[in-house]
């Protein structure tokens, strides 16, 4: 079952390195239509006297100001329709913070400032029913496995129960007088 679980993410992987080219291809192939596009809308109305350049201009600075804004809308629907519903964990492929190549999240935190990953690190989604259920637990288990402290705190929170093993006398007086009472109430009914 690993094994076919590294195959399918080796295969997600390359599937998805490859839409990654063909994104990057049909971008050059829209780059060049957009500058043949532009050479032609300059030659038709450069030559107009006065107003000629001021409308090439316009023209052009609109046809590519709608293809950077189609780009963006379509960016932006492909990063949305990955959901995960039910959560899920992410290992991160890039760069690092210090080389400037590290993986821009898309969201900003609390403090307006954009989130950044780096390569090697993790992404979990956690869904909300749980989310609610632990919000309090989570702070403390993600700052426990950021500082390496996890096993230490939490890897034997659902281990069995240890039988006590008492060292030195105990006074059990109380707890035996306490049973002695419930044992004579059982003897006695009216």
């Amino acid at each position: 079952m690993e094994l076919k679980r590294r195959t399918e993410q080796q295969a997600l992987r390359e599937r998805k390195k490859a839409q990654k080219q063909q994104e990057a291809i049909d971008t050059l192939m829209q780059t060049s239509s957009l500058i043949t596009a532009s050479a032609e809308i300059w030659k038709s109305l450069a030559g107009i006297p006065i107003v000629g350049v001021g409308l090439a201009l316009a023209a052009i600075a609109t046809m590519w100001g709608s293809f950077a804004a189609s780009k963006i809308k379509a960016r932006q629907a492909t990063m949305q329709s990955e959901e995960y519903d039910e959560g899920g964990l992410e290992f991160l492929e890039g760069g690092s913070h210090a080389s400037g190549n590290d993986i821009d999240l898309g969201v900003t935190n609390r403090r307006r400032r954009r989130m950044r990953a780096e390569g090697g690190e993790a992404l979990a989604i956690i869904n909300k029913r749980n989310t609610r259920k632990y919000r309090t637990l989570l702070p403390g288990v993600i700052d426990s496995l950021n500082k390496g402290t996890f096993e230490e705190k939490y890897i034997n929170a659902f281990s069995e129960p240890v039988e006590m093993i008492s060292r030195g006398a105990v006074d059990l007086s109380r707890v035996e007088s306490c049973l002695e009472d419930i044992k004579q109430q059982g003897d006695t009914r009216y």
